[in-house]
């Protein structure tokens, strides 16, 4: 049986979601203004900031959420692209988020 191919999502304040926040330019002060910078314009609160990945943030809408409660998916998690993320910050022009989707995003 094939192995399925691991995901890793990094707490933000690990030295692993530390550097993945690095590699991208941010901090963890970075992180933070986009995520409320997304809560006011999306009218979406994040509850529990779960971490960072390759792929950008992940974060959930319920107050301490942990992965082992059992319907800690029954709802979708938050997850904001980085490019997302640099556009909250106004790093990149309005609109490359919705030009990076329309494009396929991260699908290769």
């Amino acid at each position: 049986m094939a192995k399925k191919p691991q995901y890793t999502v990094h707490l933000i304040d690990s030295p692993a979601g530390q550097v993945t926040l690095a590699s991208r330019g941010l901090t963890t002060r970075d992180l933070a203004r986009a995520i409320a910078e997304f809560q006011k314009r999306e009218n979406v609160r994040v509850g529990t900031l779960i971490g960072v990945s390759r792929d950008g943030f992940f974060g959930s809408t319920r107050e301490g959420w942990r992965p082992d409660q059992p319907d800690a998916f029954a709802e979708p998690l938050v997850n904001i692209p980085w490019v997302q993320l640099l556009e909250l910050l106004d790093r990149v022009p309005d609109g490359t988020t919705g030009e990076f989707l329309k494009s396929g995003g991260n699908q290769h």
